[in-house]
């Protein structure tokens, strides 16, 4: 019986360990190119025909891949376009993970925001949220991303506190953070956001702002 590992017998075969790995990296790539692409084809076409001026098979040549494609990626138009809202949580929980350990929770949410590098992802959101403004088949997918970033954020909090932190803490703090996230957006699109739609870098700051005073307002304790 031969003794040759499933991973010899891929080298042998001509076809190395090391290339096989490449081979993954480069589809994932590719993966999350086509994932943007999506993504930015449907805020494209918001912008230009509004929510229900599209369909799934426009976004789909919009973005230079074919209908079921699209489908693997989203189930709808919709969540494609909600789907601003998790890129810009999940950018700044990444910035939160990277900050000091020894900085507290509040000053490290308050610093990820502010330092938030990609500020595409930012206006995007922006632009998303006011153009689909009381759309309900596009805020029950922004409402899921809200909830998906709260359990990323918790999970990212109690690898900062340590298991042994309380869990009723953890709940009660991320749900803070992500509730000021959420009141912000809300304030913004109710007394700053554009009327006309065009969401400029102004617009957008006033968006930064408007979440950083919030957290501030948690971290001070509204004093």
């Amino acid at each position: 019986m031969s003794s040759t590992t499933p991973d010899a017998a891929f080298v042998r075969a001509g076809t190395p360990v090391e290339d096989r790995e490449e081979k993954t990296s480069r589809r994932e790539l590719n993966k999350l190119a086509t994932r943007a692409a999506i993504i930015e084809a449907a805020v494209n076409l918001l912008s230009e025909h509004g929510l229900g001026g599209f369909t799934a098979e426009d976004l789909a040549d919009a973005a230079g891949i074919s209908r079921r494609t699209f489908f693997n990626y989203f189930p709808s138009p919709e969540a494609a376009l909600a789907a601003t809202v998790q890129i810009f949580l999940d950018g700044a929980i990444e910035e939160f993970r990277n900050r000091p350990h020894q900085e507290s929770v509040l000053d490290s949410a308050i610093a990820a925001v502010t330092a938030l590098v990609e500020p595409g992802a930012l206006s995007r959101m922006a632009r998303v949220c006011l153009l689909t403004e009381n759309q309900p088949q596009v805020q029950r997918w922004q409402l899921m991303a809200w909830d998906e970033a709260t359990g990323k954020l918790s999970a990212a909090a109690v690898e900062r506190l340590g298991t042994e932190a309380d869990p009723f803490f953890v709940r009660t703090m991320v749900g803070a953070i992500i509730g000021a996230g959420k009141a912000a957006m809300e304030f913004w699109l109710e007394h700053e956001a554009p009327r006309n739609g065009e969401v400029t870098d102004a617009h957008s700051a006033a968006l930064r702002r408007l979440i950083t005073q919030a957290l501030q307002h948690l971290r001070n304790g509204f004093a």
